[in-house]
């Protein structure tokens, strides 16, 4: 018992470790959550940012590093199951994790929102809005899309 002690001590910091060591090429950093939220422009049609629960995820698009920002009005869907993603600390309604545990929805309207965020150029992608006229925005209702 006495040498299964130390072993059973070793395995639990090793697990503490791994956990609080979360590599920063799988999750999206809290300054670029920060920074995104800072930087949002909604869709016209769409609510206010605070009304949405927040999710941002890892993707790679062509040769890019993005962060894929999907928010999803509370009102509509605040009781969706919210699966692997993880709440950010100290930011209310802001989710993190993988993008294929990104709650998908399907909505018409502006009730679902989604924007990329091109993590070297420390800008949002433009998302073609109304490819008949040839316009982009940082971010699309998701009836736009």
């Amino acid at each position: 018992m006495r040498i299964l002690m130390p072993l059973v001590c070793a395995v639990g910091l090793m697990a503490c470790a791994t956990a609080a060591a979360e590599p920063e090429a799988e999750t999206v950093t809290l300054e670029t959550i920060a920074t995104m939220e800072a930087r949002a422009q909604m869709p016209r049609g769409a609510e206010a940012l605070q009304a949405y629960d927040r999710y941002y995820a890892p993707q790679r698009i062509e040769d890019r590093n993005v962060v894929r920002g999907v928010f999803l009005l509370r009102s509509s869907f605040g009781d969706i199951d919210r699966a692997g993603m993880t709440a950010v600390p100290d930011r209310p309604n802001v989710y993190r994790g993988a993008v294929e545990d990104i709650p998908v929805v399907a909505d018409g309207g502006c009730a679902v929102v989604t924007m990329y965020f091109d993590i070297e150029s420390n800008h949002f992608l433009q998302l073609e809005a109304d490819p008949r006229d040839h316009l982009t925005a940082p971010s699309l209702c998701n009836g736009e899309a």
